[in-house]
């Protein structure tokens, strides 16, 4: 799926922090000043959130950063003890709950992670992530109807966001909705114009509905972007052997 996700560490702000303890609170500030820079996600940003863990175990955003950073680091296993210590702790805490689900959804634990996203989206039904990511794991299933709806929330929920757009039109191609599909790559290319695989998914879908012409230059404008792709290379030989192009074919 083309729409990513971008899940940032979080701050505290003074009026969040009268029950935490002083120590902990100051390695949680040594973290904080740590994002943004070229050490973020890195070792030493992970201990300090520890640190802080360690001394105040109820510390909610202490324990999400430390599982976002393990993320980053591919350490799952570590993620996912954070998160669920974090789930205990804050039973409606909705970034536990979207990170714990996109954590599930990468280890392609489709069940657990729509369970976890379904509670997400009972805590706040606008969250654009847990329905971008409901989309990802139905799509995945080849539930592509139900996939096309969760992205449709998502856009209802965040019209802003360019990834929902590409997203729900590739379900609706899987629908077989090219129209609606077409429309949709279209108004993502509006926003983010040199993308290879709406180029791509664009051409193959004006070679089926017959505007050749359309399909070719979205054809080409795929392989300005990534020449050395095998896949186009084999559609764009096929488009010109169907128009006759035998040379061009080869």
């Amino acid at each position: 799926m083309n729409g990513l996700l971008l899940l940032f560490l979080v701050r505290v702000f003074f009026q969040d922090t009268s029950d935490v303890d002083p120590e902990a609170l100051k390695w949680f500030r040594k973290g904080e000043n740590l994002i943004g820079t070229q050490r973020e996600y890195s070792e030493e940003h992970a201990a300090y959130f520890l640190k802080a863990v360690e001394l105040a175990p109820d510390f909610g955003s202490a324990h999400y950063n430390l599982a976002l950073i393990y993320l980053q680091q591919n350490r799952q296993s570590l993620a996912l003890r954070q998160l669920n210590t974090l789930i205990d702790l804050e039973p409606r805490n909705l970034r536990a709950y979207v990170l714990r689900g996109r954590l599930r959804l990468m280890n392609e634990q489709l069940d657990l992670g729509l369970d976890d996203l379904r509670r997400a989206l009972d805590i706040d039904p606008q969250d654009y992530q847990a329905w971008q990511l409901t989309g990802t794991a139905r799509y995945r299933r080849k539930q592509f109807q139900e996939a096309k709806l969760a992205f449709l929330s998502a856009l209802e929920a965040s019209p802003d966001r360019a990834g929902a757009l590409f997203d729900l039109a590739l379900s609706q191609q899987a629908l077989g909705e090219k129209k609606a599909a077409i429309l949709n790559y279209q108004k993502f290319l509006e926003r983010t114009q040199n993308d290879f695989e709406a180029h791509f998914y664009l051409g193959l879908l004006y070679r089926e509905i017959g505007k050749t012409d359309l399909a070719l230059t979205h054809f080409l404008k795929a392989e300005d972007l990534n020449p050395n792709s095998s896949e186009l290379a084999e559609e764009l030989g096929n488009h010109y052997f169907d128009q006759g192009n035998f040379k061009e074919a080869q």
